[in-house]
């Protein structure tokens, strides 16, 4: 008897291996087949056409192209000027006492008050007013609400006396 066993078990093993095999799926790319003659660009993939324009829409070297393009935004700007102006500037005392101070014009307060004030007019001016200012929401859609409305029915008069109950 436990040699039939043993013949059954390898059986499974056997069919369990076998629909295993069948359900592989090879994952190497497909394998075109090669011409061995080229005689025209439609033999050719359409993906070598597209990288060899690719490569000829590139001209040079990028990092040279970014760097002439660089050259080519500061070539108005003048060295010996610009430099003048930062020591300048790194050297003005009364921007630097300002800045310390925390010194702000009158101006400049009256200035942002107005923006602010413009904000707040423009925010009230797009506000829409609720029709029930102590509205209670307990619903989270309208389909919520209409089940909420039916259990209410239901049991709002359990509910009201726990409610009761729990107030006092």
């Amino acid at each position: 008897m436990s040699s039939k066993l043993k013949s059954l078990d390898e059986m499974i093993e056997i069919e369990y291996e076998n629909e295993m095999n069948k359900q592989k799926v090879d994952c190497k790319k497909p394998k075109f087949p090669k011409n061995e003659s080229t005689d025209s660009w439609m033999d050719m993939p359409a993906n070598t056409l597209k990288h060899k324009k690719d490569i000829n829409d590139q001209k040079g070297d990028l990092a040279k192209q970014a760097y002439s393009a660089y050259e080519r935004k500061i070539r108005w700007l003048n060295p010996k000027d610009t430099e003048k102006e930062y020591q300048q500037y790194k050297q003005n005392d009364q921007l630097r006492q300002k800045i310390q101070s925390g010194y702000v014009s009158p101006e400049k307060i009256d200035c942002l008050q107005k923006q602010l004030a413009r904000g707040k007019k423009e925010a009230q001016r797009f506000h829409r007013e609720r029709k029930e200012k102590s509205f209670q929401r307990d619903y989270i859609n309208v389909n919520n609400k209409k089940f909420n409305e039916h259990v209410n029915q239901a049991y709002d008069q359990y509910t009201s006396d726990i409610k009761d109950a729990l107030e006092h």
